[in-house]
């Protein structure tokens, strides 16, 4: 996001620094990734209410020529659409890259994207722009906002933990996904489990009786669109290939270098899958699956 501001700035003609602010105090060196000015919002707990009143403020005093936040995540998704409102702005979301003068974002239809010019607010998805390089200039801290007398209709009650499994292959943003290459399918779920996945299969792996058909991951069963999806023992059938398009990072599993998976895949890891779960499991500290899982045939 720094990287896409400082693209805005080189293309206004009048001097234009970069604020970066945070709502949270970080010890992060901002500087070093391209803010000229750092302000941080005093707040203990999650208060959307307070952040939009400390952002009018904002707007108010140095009526900044664009908003920038990561879309996709909730305080900046939500923050981002709040200030719009309040602003009357139309807002870019999902932007993906700026170039001469227009931003490409997302649009209804998830394997076409649209151009749009650019507005005063901006919902950005990862990597919009290549980072700041090289940058030298010690950022000047504004002073922090401090705590407003404003009305909360949000109570924050912590993290609540969420099962992986719970949550459906659509909606999901790491998959561990299984093939007719898995043999040890104890191994399997107990990696899921320790890694924080959701559970995922192919047709052959459902078909055979080894998962169930809710996590049939294909044309012939879910379209997923995870950030990291993770493709254990699957060949990479045409109809499988389709249904993980939209997914950003692929990394395959698998004893086969010449399967279509491994062509796929964004990373491959060329070994016995058995191996590398247990690695997997080991490296994150979790139990040895053959003992977890002694009963399960």
């Amino acid at each position: 996001m720094l990287g896409l501001a400082h693209q805005f700035a080189s293309a206004n003609s009048v001097s234009t620094a970069v604020l970066f602010i945070s709502l949270y105090p970080r010890s992060d060196d901002f500087s070093a990734a391209g803010a000229n000015r750092v302000l941080t919002l005093i707040n203990e707990d999650y208060s959307p209410e307070m952040w939009l009143s400390h952002l009018l403020g904002i707007e108010e005093s140095l009526n900044p020529k664009h908003w920038i936040f990561a879309d996709g995540t909730l305080c900046g998704s939500d923050l981002a659409r709040r200030l719009a409102v309040k602003l009357n702005e139309r807002p870019v979301t999902r932007g993906k890259y700026y170039a001469e003068g227009r931003i490409n974002c997302g649009s209804g239809d998830v394997s076409k994207s649209v151009e749009r010019e650019v507005t005063k607010i901006l919902l950005v998805e990862e990597q919009v722009a290549d980072p700041i390089a090289g940058f030298t200039t010690e950022a000047e801290p504004l002073p922090s906002m401090e705590e407003m007398a404003v009305k909360r209709d949000i109570d924050d009650l912590g993290q609540v933990a969420v099962d992986p499994a719970n949550i459906p292959l659509a909606e999901t943003r790491f998959i561990l996904s299984a093939g007719n290459g898995v043999r040890n399918w104890a191994l399997f779920h107990q990696c899921a489990k320790t890694l924080g996945a959701t559970e995922g299969a192919s047709r052959v792996a459902v078909d055979n009786g080894y998962m169930p058909r809710a996590t049939q991951v294909g044309a012939t069963g879910t379209y997923v669109n995870a950030k990291v999806y993770i493709a254990v023992g699957i060949s990479g059938a045409i109809q499988h290939l389709q249904g993980m398009t939209h997914c950003d990072t692929v990394i395959a599993i698998n004893a086969d270098p010449n399967c279509d998976m491994v062509k796929r895949a964004d990373l491959s890891v060329i070994a016995d899958s058995s191996d590398v779960m247990q690695a997997l499991i080991n490296v994150m500290g979790g139990t040895n699956a053959e003992e977890a899982f002694d009963d399960v045939g």
